[in-house]
């Protein structure tokens, strides 16, 4: 498709968004604007995908968003350094994704192996008395660090909206 085309359709879809809140429905680089405000400024120019170090930006319908099938964001912000929209931003430092453990945790030993926990780069697990992980969602930047860690894939991620 031409430049000319795709910024007609591109005009389109960003004149949609006229409501004054839009939904999150994929998880954004962890520096993305407000979804409304993304859609808007996100070009889909790939800039971030070739800076992203552990390749888990793509582009997807001409917008930055993340797959953390097989990595997860280690916040290095390099993203949002060369991006020339400013559709990432300094201000922003949140995946806006939040995980759950599921009851697949070692349920056969019941022994909890803590490699959520290690994983975590900014602490917000802890091991409760019933040997189960916890997760302070306050402290959470929904890397994906803790399901990526987990051997038995018993952490599944959801987006906050």
């Amino acid at each position: 498709m031409d430049v000319g085309k795709r910024n007609f359709f591109r005009n389109i879809v960003r004149h949609a968004y006229k409501s004054d809140s839009v939904s999150r429905n994929v998880p954004r680089p962890p520096t993305a604007l407000e979804e409304k405000k993304f859609i808007q400024t996100c070009t889909g120019c790939g800039e971030c995908v070739s800076a992203c170090p552990n390749g888990i930006i793509v582009v997807k319908n001409e917008l930055a968003e993340l797959d953390l099938e097989l990595s997860y964001c280690s916040h290095c912000h390099q993203c949002n350094e060369v991006c020339p929209t400013a559709a990432l931003s300094h201000s922003v430092s949140d995946c806006q994704l939040r995980p759950t453990i599921t009851s697949n945790c070692n349920p056969q030993t019941a022994f909890y192996c803590a490699e959520c926990q290690h994983g975590c780069p900014v602490g917000a697990i802890t091991v409760q008395k019933n040997n189960k992980p916890a997760i302070d969602l306050g402290l959470c930047n929904g890397c994906n660090s803790c399901r990526y860690h987990c051997p038995v894939n018993a952490i599944t991620t959801s987006i906050l909206n």
